[in-house]
């Protein structure tokens, strides 16, 4: 803590296994790691609690072509850049565990590039300069999935509050992306076949274009879904999904229409309000649209 330059720099040609780092208030980044360089793809592992908070730089970065596994992650009020950049070259998973914080900082809040599957639990990525969560997984030839568990909250980001590219399938539950500067979340599997699938309680209000800006080309389900008082539309849905299905939700009071749809498939909506949208509720298209007042 509070060094001149960086708080921990590690370069190394194996395995790096770390536990309950603590590298806050440097000048530079909090802390750099790299085993990029290795002839085969080694892991980059952080258990316990970490943070990295207040410097001068990107709280933490790791770079590296093997799997990233890190537990309990804090990466807020870093002024150079990312909370939390986490890049893996080569098929390795990104994983993170427990409970993880990306507030405040001047880049992203969390940003994860990988060619491997991505997995995050619980994640808060409040008042970021850029988007508050980018996922990035869409050069896997495997179309490994992306999956976001727990309780997840983005908020208030100049950007967009969730990012995701994916080619594989995504399943996220219980987000909150609320009074963004762009969407509330974009999430774009149309490389690929993945389907997405929302389970819990999941909110995109207030932002200042879309709620969700959804692309996909596989089966999409959304469950308890509320999608108010955005800048235009509630819901985007785009590219050529089987089929769509939203099951119990609200898309009230947007600047433009309350779901948009030029996918041309079939869209079954199942107890979704949709009222009060300036341009229309639901856009004229191509798609086939099945309609069920009541939220079972």
């Amino acid at each position: 803590n509070d060094n001149s330059s960086i708080g921990l720099s590690i370069t190394s040609l194996g395995a790096i296994s770390l536990s309950s780092v603590t590298a806050n208030s440097n000048t530079g980044d909090g802390a750099v790691i790299h085993n990029d360089s290795a002839l085969t793809a080694q892991p980059v592992k952080l258990s316990g609690t970490n943070a990295f908070r207040g410097n001068g730089g990107v709280g933490l970065e790791v770079h590296t072509l093997g799997a990233i596994t890190i537990s309990n992650l804090s990466a807020s009020g870093n002024t150079g850049g990312d909370g939390a950049s986490l890049i893996s070259y080569q098929a390795g998973a990104i994983t993170l565990t427990g409970y993880n914080l990306f507030s405040d900082n001047s880049g992203y809040g969390l940003h994860a590039y990988g060619i491997g599957a991505i997995a995050v639990n619980s994640v808060t990525a409040n008042g970021n300069g850029a988007d508050g969560i980018y996922l990035q997984n869409n050069a896997s030839a495997a179309a490994d999935s992306v999956k976001i568990t727990g309780t997840n909250v983005v908020q208030a980001n100049v950007g967009t509050g969730l990012f995701l590219v994916s080619a594989g399938a995504v399943s996220a539950a219980n987000l909150s992306a609320l009074n963004n500067g762009v969407a509330g979340a974009y999430l774009d599997t149309s490389t690929g076949t993945g389907g997405v699938t929302f389970t819990g309680t999941n909110r995109f209000s207030g932002n200042g274009t879309l709620g969700l800006d959804l692309r996909s080309e596989g089966l999409v389900s959304l469950t308890q879904v509320t999608a108010d008082d955005n800048g235009t539309r509630g819901l985007s849905l785009a590219g050529a999904p089987a089929s769509v299905t939203i099951t119990c939700g609200s898309v009230t009071h947007n600047g433009t229409f309350g779901i948009y749809t030029d996918s041309g498939g079939v869209l079954k909506l199942i107890g979704v309000v949709a009222s009060g949208n300036l341009s229309a509720d639901l856009n004229p298209s191509e798609s086939s649209w099945i309609i069920t007042r009541a939220c079972p």
